[in-house]
C-alpha cells in the first residue's frame, strides 16, 4: 500500500521534513513542517477555501521559503488530510479554527525553541489567521495576509458588479442573462457557481485564465503528483474535505465584517494585494488596510495577479518573505 511521505530536505543534520498528524482540539489534523534549517524562523501558512489544503501544493511554491523558515502547512480541520466523514457539523465554527491556530503556534513555538512565528494568511484563511492575531498577539511577529477578507458582503457585492458590468462591456448575451437570473448577493449553492464562474471568465480569480477549467486542472495535478497524498486521498479526503468545509462555514464567513471585529491588531501587519482580485475585492481590503490600527503596517500590491497572488507571482511573493519579512525577527 502507498503511503504519505515527504523527500528528504537535504543531507543537512539541521534540516527538517515531517508530515505529521497531531490531536488539536480533539481532531486529528496534519501539518507539513519543511526547512534547511531548524533554527530558521517558523512561517505558518494559512490556507483558502473554505477547503482548498495546501499541503498538496506547498512544495511547489514554496520551496523557496524553505531556506530561509521553518514552513508550516496546515490541512485545517475538515480539508484535506485533516477531513474525517465522522466530524460534526458543529466542529466546523470559526471559534474553533481560530483556536486550533493558537495551538499550532504554542505548539512549534515550544517545538522549535522560538518565543514567535510568521503568520501568512490567505483568502478564507485570512478571516482565521486575523482573529487568531487578534485574540494572541504575543504569539507572532508579524500578520501577513494575501487575499485579505474584510467585509464578505460588501466584497460579494463589488464582485457581483465587476462580472456584470464586464458582461455588459463584452456583450456577453449568455452571462447577462444568468447574472441577472441569479440577482444580487449573498449567494449560495448553484447562484454562487454561476457567479464564481462568470468571475473566473472575466478575469477576477486568475488574471490570466479565462475560466476555473485551469486552476482546478492545477490542483488535481498537484494533487496527483505531490507524495504527501496518496490516490485514494484525492477522493476520500481532498475532495468531499472540499465541498464539506464549504458547506459549513459558508453561512458563517457571510457574517464577517473587521471594520467592526477587529479594528486594531497588535502586531506588524502587511497586506498583499492583486491589483486585479474580484473574488475577495482589492477596494475592500485595501480599504480595511488603511482602517484597522497596528504598531506597524504597510499594503504591497501584485500589478499582474487577481487573487492567486501566491501562484501567478510566486518569485515576488517569496522574494517578499524572504528580504522583507524575515529580517524583522
Amino acid at each position: 500500500m502507498v503511503k504519505r511521505l515527504t523527500p528528504k530536505i537535504s543531507d543537512r543534520n539541521n534540516g527538517i521534513a515531517s508530515l505529521e498528524s497531531l490531536d488539536i482540539n480533539g481532531l486529528t489534523q496534519f501539518i507539513l513542517i519543511r526547512g534547511q534549517n531548524v533554527n530558521n524562523p517558523i512561517l505558518l501558512y494559512i490556507h483558502g477555501g473554505p477547503g482548498i489544503a495546501a499541503i498538496s501544493f506547498a512544495r511547489t511554491y514554496m520551496s523557496r521559503l524553505e531556506e530561509h523558515f521553518i514552513v508550516v502547512n496546515w490541512d485545517q480541520r475538515g480539508s484535506g488530510l485533516s477531513y474525517s466523514k465522522d466530524i460534526p457539523e458543529s466542529e466546523m465554527k470559526i471559534e474553533h479554527f481560530v483556536t486550533d491556530i493558537g495551538i499550532i503556534a504554542s505548539t512549534l513555538c515550544k517545538r522549535f525553541d522560538q518565543n514567535k512565528i510568521f503568520l501568512v494568511a490567505s483568502s478564507w484563511g485570512s478571516v482565521i489567521g486575523t482573529l487568531a492575531v487578534q485574540r494572541y498577539p504575543e504569539l507572532f511577529h508579524a500578520y501577513i495576509g494575501l487575499g485579505q477578507i474584510a467585509n464578505m458582503n460588501e466584497s460579494e457585492r463589488i464582485s457581483y458588479e465587476y462580472v456584470m458590468q464586464r458582461a455588459k462591456e463584452t456583450q456577453n448575451d449568455k452571462a447577462l442573462k444568468e447574472l441577472s437570473k441569479i440577482g444580487k448577493p449573498p449567494f449560495s449553492g448553484k447562484a454562487l457557481e454561476i457567479q464564481r464562474k462568470w468571475l473566473a471568465a472575466f478575469g477576477g480569480y486568475v488574471r490570466s485564465h479565462s475560466s476555473q477549467g485551469p486552476l482546478i486542472k492545477m490542483i488535481l495535478k498537484e494533487l496527483i503528483r505531490c507524495t504527501e497524498y496518496t490516490f485514494f486521498d484525492i477522493f476520500t479526503k481532498y475532495l468531499p474535505g472540499r465541498k464539506f468545509s464549504n458547506e459549513t462555514l459558508w453561512e458563517e464567513l457571510l457574517t464577517i465584517n473587521f471594520f467592526k471585529q477587529v479594528p486594531e491588531l497588535k502586531v506588524p501587519i502587511f497586506v498583499f494585494i492583486g491589483r486585479h482580485d474580484y473574488l475577495t475585492t482589492f477596494e475592500v481590503a485595501q480599504e480595511y488596510f488603511h482602517f484597522v490600527q497596528a504598531p506597524s503596517k504597510e499594503c504591497i500590491w501584485f500589478e499582474n495577479s487577481a487573487h492567486m497572488a501566491l501562484i501567478e507571482e510566486n518569485e515576488k511573493f517569496s522574494k517578499l518573505l524572504i528580504e522583507k519579512i524575515r529580517p524583522l525577527v
